[in-house]
């Protein structure tokens, strides 16, 4: 008897969170402010950083290349031997020249910047979550690329 009610108010918990309109949302904003950070919503609201978590595409991400740098120096010079280069000097003129690889030469590869951390003006694509209790920031928006978004 007791079980039964308990399997009843469960059942009728789940239909109600299933027929719920709290359903995740894709939604876009823009960076207003970064330190802290702050993502404004439509134009119509303000989100702050206990609203926000950010995926690894919206953190800044450095990779220490110190390890392989002279691997990827070695690569670099044995694709690029040479280079056939085309500019313009100071009087506007075309000159052409050519580049040869500099097996010498040092590079300073110690590190690699992936992403960057979010920045003031850029645009974000996020998902709503939890009841609008909180916002997964996903990714940066390319420029013009909001209306490229596919809907499947």
């Amino acid at each position: 008897m007791a079980g039964e009610k308990l399997a009843k108010m469960i059942q009728e918990c789940a239909r109600k969170a299933a027929n719920s309109n709290d359903k995740t949302d894709f939604i876009l904003g823009e960076v207003v402010s970064t330190n802290p950070l702050e993502i404004r919503v439509d134009n119509k609201f303000v989100l702050g950083e206990r609203f926000l978590l950010l995926s690894a595409l919206c953190k800044k991400k450095v990779l220490d290349l110190s390890p392989f740098a002279n691997t990827i120096t070695n690569l670099i010079f044995h694709v690029v031997e040479s280079a056939k280069i085309t500019y313009q000097d100071n009087e506007g003129e075309e000159q052409n020249c050519s580049v040869k690889a500099d097996r010498n030469a040092k590079l300073h590869l110690e590190e690699a910047l992936l992403w960057d951390d979010l920045q003031k003006g850029e645009k974000v694509r996020m998902l709503r979550v939890s009841s609008g209790q909180l916002y997964y920031v996903l990714e940066r928006e390319e420029e013009n690329d909001a209306d490229n978004i596919k809907r499947v």
